[in-house]
């Protein structure tokens, strides 16, 4: 069959404009219904399927379906654009005045097979994690022990939440979400007259109906939780879903949190990968380096990043010249 004959038929030019044209619409104006927020998880993917699609219909002379196909990749790429954080550039670091968090995720992977080398060779002044055997996670940082002098771990009903730090816990509290913590805590950094503050989370999937009215609820309980904070804070954590949802725009845009990413691009070995798992952070933070923990086989592993605080936001605990 002559391919450029079908797509040169009215009634099929039709459908495929409207094809096109839903798949856009569901990325960004998303419902509610549990496939379509699952489709929209995989708006990257999509993006380059729109941008493969022009090149076939370039091929067949299809050119109003060209055209289309690549303003369709054009709108999902300026709608991930504003979800991301293009803008941001990352300014030199003062090592000494530079605060690390690495987010490890251990309820996706096996704590005996995680790479400890290249999770830890940045050297992060925080871990967070969530794993569901609290013991494994112990002996696995029990080495470390001469580097992180801090540790809380609090327990919940599927999963443990456990803070390594190599600076003093000043405040430490919880918030529960499915009989599940969430920590909050407050660290002292040298040379900064105020806490920082943390919290990591993990959330559940928000797949159906009634789980995405819980996820909601959840994040509105987040929010009115950090809202009073004024001090430097970063949200830490897998929320189980991506950063472009309708649920994690609103969750920034009230706590006025910026997105570590600049932006994302799936690897093998899962192409389909998507993320989940973010830093965002208060903008008297200014963030310095971001990137995946991967292992030797490309599997994503957590997140690390690293903040610093804006000198005009904070003065240094230095002697007063005389």
């Amino acid at each position: 069959m002559n391919l450029r004959r079908v797509f040169h038929n009215k009634y099929i030019e039709f459908i495929t404009v409207l094809f096109l044209f839903s798949g856009v619409l569901i990325v960004i104006l998303t419902p509610d219904i549990s496939i379509f927020k699952w489709t929209a998880n995989f708006a990257i993917q999509t993006t380059i399927l729109y941008i493969i699609a022009g090149l076939f219909f370039l091929l067949i002379s299809a050119e109003r379906l060209l055209l289309l196909s690549f303003f369709c990749a054009a709108c999902l790429s300026l709608f991930l654009k504003g979800n991301f954080n293009p803008n941001l550039k990352l300014k030199i670091k003062s090592p000494e005045r530079v605060l690390s968090i690495a987010l490890v995720k251990f309820e996706e992977n096996d704590p005996a097979e995680l790479d400890l080398v290249s999770i830890l060779e940045n050297k992060p002044d925080v871990v967070c994690c969530n794993i569901g055997d609290s013991s494994v996670a112990v002996s696995f940082f029990k080495k470390l022990s001469n580097d992180f002098h801090y540790s809380v771990n609090f327990q919940g009903r599927t999963f443990d939440q456990i803070i390594y730090s190599k600076y003093p816990f000043v405040t430490v509290d919880t918030i529960l979400i499915d009989e599940n913590p969430q920590t909050l805590f407050s660290l002292k950094i040298p040379g900064y007259n105020e806490n920082v503050y943390c919290i990591n989370t993990l959330m559940l999937d928000p797949y159906n109906t009634n789980q995405s009215e819980s996820y909601r609820y959840d994040l509105g309980r987040l929010i009115v939780y950090l809202r009073p904070i004024t001090s430097p804070l970063a949200v830490v954590g897998n929320f189980n879903a991506v950063s472009w949802s309708g649920e994690l725009n609103y969750f920034k845009k009230t706590l006025n949190l910026q997105d570590s990413r600049r932006a994302f691009y799936p690897s093998l070995p899962n192409p389909f990968e998507v993320p989940k798992d973010h830093i965002f952070f208060s903008k008297i933070f200014n963030c310095v380096d971001f990137h995946e923990l991967r292992d030797l086989n490309g599997i994503h592993l957590g997140l690390f990043a690293s903040f610093q605080l804006s000198d005009d936001k904070f003065n240094l605990n230095k002697p007063q010249s005389q």
